[in-house]
């Protein structure tokens, strides 16, 4: 999580002065962002665990950013949602993923150009999936999950279960999630 403190000119970014107080409660509060990247083959669920996370976040007060990028194929082609969640308005993604979630790596080496992982970034993968060489160059840390496992046993799907591992680690109630996914499905 890349954190910071905002401080510029007495105005609140829309041509508004304003007064010293409210100038401390606009900009005195550390902004976080958080860049996710999941992947996945196209019917893998990549844009519904985007659009789900995304309406999770908005239930928590955060604002987010969610880019769509599909791969040239029709069907079964790659997929890659890549979400910005911020405690402040945000319209653009930042440079760096933070997180990556493979659902599947069968195409995702077609998207290791357009992510920026470094040492600190986290991959999440199904404990039987082979990781793409390309992911790994930046040192990241690896989890690997038990995705497909517990998707099985549960008679669910992998997204689903990654979805609930996300809301989990970010800090969201299960039960909020299991609200988000009723409401977007």
């Amino acid at each position: 999580v890349r954190t910071g403190v905002s401080r510029g000119m007495a105005e609140n970014g829309h041509g508004m002065a304003m007064n010293e107080t409210a100038w401390y409660a606009h900009y005195a509060m550390a902004v976080f962002s958080f860049r996710i990247a999941i992947l996945g083959s196209g019917g893998a669920g990549v844009m519904t665990v985007g659009s789900c996370l995304l309406s999770l976040a908005a239930r928590f007060g955060l604002f987010g950013f969610f880019e769509k990028l599909f791969g040239p194929s029709v069907r079964g082609g790659e997929a890659m949602a890549l979400l910005t969640l911020s405690n402040s308005p945000t319209y653009q993604g930042t440079d760096e993923v933070d997180l990556v979630l493979g659902l599947d790596w069968e195409h995702a080496e077609r998207f290791s150009a357009d992510l920026m992982l470094s040492s600190s970034s986290v991959v999440l993968a199904d404990e039987g999936l082979e990781l793409p060489k390309a992911f790994l160059a930046a040192s990241p840390s690896v989890q690997r999950l038990p995705l497909a496992a517990l998707a099985k046993k549960a008679s669910s799907r992998a997204n689903m279960v990654a979805l609930g591992f996300l809301a989990n680690a970010l800090g969201f109630s299960i039960d909020a999630a299991q609200d988000s996914i009723a409401a977007e499905l």
